[in-house]
């Protein structure tokens, strides 16, 4: 099966052409050609640009095929792939970058000082990382790199300058060689990371011989660049990379010519099948198909489920609604939900809702964010489900039992005897299938995209997708496990739902999803780097956080919590875990602040957690919140619950957090008010709840 994700990877100039579906063989060789043929000793920054999906990274691969196909043994350049993605700090960043660097050098040549020369030049610059890692303009930066070069050891007579003139010395001396370091998806990183990486390459080892590739989208990077004092991102990226190359763009022909090739087998010869799914196509679904990656996700979920299917429909019809099911997750629910509105013919006997009818399915063209307009998508149902032409108006168009027989016969969705085959694999409205899963995890390679896919999922669909999840949390590519924690930690909380059950068990699902997802994670550095900043982006939600850091107290034995699971592997260390208590800690206060905690559906939780990392500010907040009866009736309901039809309060919750005999009198005090039979009849019944469980909690006491 295609690897919608795997670039193309070639060994030689034939292989690469036969692979290359796009055509871009030969732009790939004169992007080879042109790193091949630089001969100044300057560092050089190409940029090659282009949109997530357009096959950026498979350039990259056949351009260098063909530079160490073409090079001499002698002056075979030395390649450098260097990942920025999982170092936490610009620290970090720029030590594992000179580690590699100087790797990749020693395997050529091994007897140089550039090691030794590298690691005092990193240690010299680290004083002054922090200081230029929000300066935007490039030349204010170089000044203070400038003056930073008198500064640092006394005792040392070396210069930030002297060390760079040395490492250029030993570079040009001692390695005969092109250095190509090439940097790739650099869009995919946040906006602090991606001016930390653009910095690196410009002003701290811009050093000779060496030829920067940087791959990326050009409006994200732009967009990162500029979000530092109001600067002008694009005229920032323009004194960076001095040579831009365009991804050229994929002729619609090469990608319908590679889709073509990859369906005839299902057609079977046909023509017929051919045509109708010739209809399908030109009218909608098309648009569906922007790049490669497009059509490898539609191929790989059609030979998935083809092959259990196969013989009991009808072959463009299958083809057609796979590609709603990937690309429109959201229709192809409501497909699958409306039998009776689109399969069948019309009965105006029977079908007595025609206006309510037709505005359903008008509805059913009109979806927020998707590739197709209204009227392409019309088109394509109207040809789908010739019945929807009734509620179009369309009397030319009138079907009968004949119609129906044909339909059947050749097992079409439109059918109502042969409509539910079409869903066979699917399984039931509260259900989530795998490959609604997969649709949806197939945005987690962008935050925004991944965001919208779970925000626009319905009432009955969130809590089976969470569940579903929780089972298949190995589906999300390693790469993107980042992007998904991120998104789960600022949506978490406000995903709203109706049932009850997903309110209850959301909350320990995503943590369950997050944690699964941490522990393919080797190293306790990327999973705190990767949490901490997540923790740090969260602006919407705070019990997801609060809850993750608590959970990971609770598996440490932290604060006398009782381990619930012993199996649990600790994600961080001691010292990581006090940078994320102290995190989470400012979050809450944040929202103390603002007014946002107390109206927080998981207060109590979160004043549980909050009470191990701040005790005097939980005690300050819970204090403030009882000072009148409003405010204490509001925090006993926190306690309140159902049991066996009836509410009752957790008094030995209450008793965890403040002293239970601290707010007794005043609850007291209502009851015995003349006031109190003026209260409605829900709060009546939770002050003596609240006066019975505490008479019975003194008794055991």
């Amino acid at each position: 099966m295609f690897d919608p994700d795997k670039a193309l990877e070639c060994t030689d100039e034939e292989d690469c052409k036969y692979k290359d579906k796009l055509g871009r063989w030969n732009y790939s060789k004169n992007l080879g050609d042109a790193i091949l043929t630089y001969s100044g000793d300057d560092s050089l920054v190409l940029g090659l640009e282009g949109q997530w999906g357009h096959g950026k990274t498979s350039i990259i691969n056949m351009a260098l095929t063909h530079i160490e196909n073409v090079s001499k043994t002698e002056d075979k350049p030395i390649i450098v792939n260097f990942n920025p993605w999982y170092f936490s700090n610009q620290n970090q960043l720029i030590q594992k970058f000179f580690d590699e660097l100087n790797a990749a050098i020693n395997l050529v040549i091994t007897s140089s000082g550039l090691k030794s020369k590298f690691d005092s030049y990193v240690n010299r610059l680290t004083p002054y990382i922090i200081g230029i890692a929000s300066i935007a303009d490039p030349n204010r930066t170089q000044a203070i790199l400038q003056s930073a070069e008198y500064f640092g050891n006394p005792q040392s007579d070396e210069t930030l300058k002297e060390l760079k003139d040395e490492i250029n010395e030993l570079l040009s001396t001692e390695v005969k060689q092109k250095i190509i370091v090439i940097i790739d998806d650099i869009d995919r990183l946040t906006p602090s990371e991606i001016r930390q990486i653009f910095k690196l390459v410009k002003l701290i080892a811009d050093f000779e011989k060496i030829v920067y590739v940087l791959s990326f989208d050009k409006d994200v990077v732009i967009k990162a660049l500029g979000e530092v004092e109001g600067s002008s991102g694009e005229k920032y990226l323009k004194k960076i990379v001095q040579i831009p190359f365009e991804v050229p763009d994929v002729y619609k022909n090469n990608i319908e010519n590679f889709l073509e090739k990859e369906i005839e087998p299902f057609f079977s010869g046909n023509d017929s099948y051919r045509k109708q799914w010739f209809y399908y196509y030109s009218s909608a679904l098309k648009y569906y198909f922007n790049n490669l990656r497009d059509v490898k996700l539609f191929i790989n979920t059609l030979k998935f489920n083809y092959d259990i299917i196969d013989g009991e429909v009808y072959p463009p019809d299958f083809l057609a609604i796979t590609v709603i099911q990937i690309f429109e997750n959201s229709l192809y629910s409501t497909i699958r939900n409306s039998k009776d509105l689109l399969a069948g013919i019309y009965d105006s006997d029977v079908d007595i809702r025609k206006d309510n009818d037709a505005l359903i399915v008008t509805k059913m063209t009109r979806i927020p964010g998707t590739r197709v307009d209204e009227n392409h998508l019309k088109e394509f149902l109207l040809t789908m489900f010739p019945k929807i032409h009734a509620f179009d108006n369309n009397k030319d168009l009138i079907f009968d039992e004949t119609d129906l027989d044909n339909w059947r016969t050749d097992l079409r969705i439109c059918s109502p005897e042969i409509f539910d085959t079409y869903f066979k694999l699917s399984i039931p409205q509260d259900k989530f299938s795998l490959n609604e899963l997969k649709a949806i995890l197939s945005d987690s390679y962008n935050e925004e995209l991944f965001s919208t896919a779970i925000s626009n999922l319905d009432d009955t669909s969130k809590n089976s997708f969470f569940e579903r999840f929780e089972d298949y949390t190995d589906l999300v590519d390693e790469d993107n496990i980042k992007n998904v924690i991120t998104v789960l930690m600022d949506k978490g909380d406000i995903l709203d739902d109706k049932t009850e059950i997903l309110k209850k068990y959301r909350p320990m699902r995503i943590h369950n999803i997050i944690y699964q997802l941490l522990t393919r994670l080797n190293e306790k550095s990327v999973r705190f780097y990767i949490i901490k900043t997540a923790i740090e982006k969260s602006q919407n939600s705070l019990f997801i956080a609060v809850q993750e850091v608590g959970e990971e107290n609770r598996t440490q034995g932290k604060y006398g919590l009782k381990k619930i699971n012993y199996n649990k592997n600790q994600l961080f260390n001691s010292e990581q875990m006090e940078i994320l208590e102290k995190l989470t800690s400012q979050k809450i206060n944040e929202w103390n602040e603002d007014g946002r905690l107390k109206c927080h559906p998981n207060l109590a939780e979160i004043l549980n957690y909050w009470k191990n990392w701040e005790p005097s500010k939980t005690s300050e907040l819970i204090h403030n919140m009882i000072t009148n009866d409003e405010d204490l009736f509001k925090f006993i309901n926190l306690f309140t619950y159902e049991t066996s039809g009836r509410r009752s309060v957790n008094i030995r919750g209450i008793n965890k957090l403040i002293e239970i005999e601290e707010i007794v009198p005043a609850v007291q005090e209502i009851k015995d008010s003349h006031n109190f039979e003026q209260y409605d009849p829900d709060s009546k019944i939770v002050i003596e709840e609240f006066l019975r469980k505490y008479k019975k909690f003194i008794l055991k006491e």
